[in-house]
């Protein structure tokens, strides 16, 4: 997931088998947009989001954990 730093858009939905969300997902330095969807075992994200300082939406929906 190194490679992806240049990534700006990630939707992470429907992903029931990605337990837990990855830490590597903090190392995105060029992400603006995260979407993530029907994450039922969706528990923390400060760990994350405090690491994507370009990140202007994100928009989290249907998480029922």
């Amino acid at each position: 997931m190194n490679s992806l730093t240049l990534l700006t858009i990630c939707n992470i939905s429907n992903c029931s088998n990605l337990i837990p969300l990855p830490n590597e997902l903090g190392n995105f330095i060029s992400l603006t947009t995260l979407y993530i969807g029907n994450y039922s075992t969706l528990t923390s994200l400060l760990n994350v989001l405090d690491k994507l300082t370009t990140l202007t939406i994100c928009d989290i929906r249907y998480c029922s954990s």
